[in-house]
């Protein structure tokens, strides 16, 4: 709803009120119009054609209207998907521009209305982390940090009866990683991986065992390597033909390379063969 400011309190007369399926538009004699949604049109009695407001009314028709225009905004969030009681605040707070005391309030409302419901967020965030491998105590630092109590997380992790399968973790991480050698491989997934919240030891422990037994992914991962090592290989070399003498030169592309995490023995193969 919008209007302009007026000074006084002066009553300003309606000329007259078009409602449509959604809003009400009220025209003043002056000429402004105020719009607001039907539903505070039709919580207002005293809106009619040849009725004067004060500027008092008018300021308490533009609260009714910023109140069911934030209360409107919030049932349209918990309607889409699962919110946490922290990410409604910070979507009502920031978007809404709600202090904190009145996002908390609305959302206080929600849950008395039977509207919002916390446990939904805690459910589908504990069903969907844990199909992904992430750790419970990962699972549960997250959910803290959304504002739900130990107790409500411990609960609802019982409830659901939840094991994270550290496998499912390992081969999301591979599926999402793809990198120049085997080294930066396995230390992209570690880090995905301590992500999960899985520590270095378990996470390297995961990814080198993973290469021990798949010999698919090994020999996938070593040719990915060796294509890359080449065209380093060729490129330092262009770089710094002119600028070296020949041993002088492999030294220095050995040097490079083996800075870049490639295997020692891969090099020293592609150095050899050219």
């Amino acid at each position: 709803m919008s209007t302009t400011k007026r000074e006084g309190n002066i009553g300003r007369e309606i000329k007259s009120v078009k409602v449509t399926s959604s809003k009400a538009i009220i025209i003043f004699k002056d000429g402004e119009k105020l719009t607001m949604p039907l539903s505070t049109y039709l919580n207002s009695s005293y809106l009619y054609k040849g009725k004067s407001l004060t500027k008092k009314e008018e300021e308490t028709l533009l609260k009714q209207e910023e109140d069911s225009s934030a209360y409107d905004y919030f049932i349209k969030l918990v309607t889409y998907r699962p919110y946490s009681p922290r990410k409604l605040i910070e979507k009502l707070t920031n978007i809404k521009k709600l202090p904190y005391s009145k996002a908390k309030s609305l959302i206080s409302r929600g849950i008395k209305e039977g509207i919002y419901n916390p446990s939904n967020y805690l459910e589908s965030f504990i069903e969907e982390s844990s199909s992904k491998g992430i750790a419970l105590e990962k699972i549960k630092d997250d959910l803290l940090a959304e504002g739900y109590t130990y107790q409500e997380v411990n609960e609802c992790i019982l409830k659901l009866d939840v094991e994270p399968s550290s496998i499912d973790a390992l081969e999301r991480s591979i599926s999402k990683t793809h990198s120049r050698n085997i080294n930066v491989f396995k230390e992209n997934v570690i880090s995905k991986l301590i992500k999960s919240g899985y520590s270095y030891s378990q996470a390297r422990e995961l990814i080198e065992n993973k290469l021990d037994v798949d010999s698919e992914l090994l020999d996938k991962l070593q040719e990915i390597e060796i294509q890359n090592l080449q065209n380093e290989f060729r490129h330092l070399q262009l770089i710094l033909k002119d600028k070296y003498e020949k041993e002088e030169l492999k030294k220095v592309i050995i040097e490079r390379l083996s800075n870049r995490k490639y295997k020692y023995e891969n090099i020293i193969k592609i150095v050899e063969e050219n």
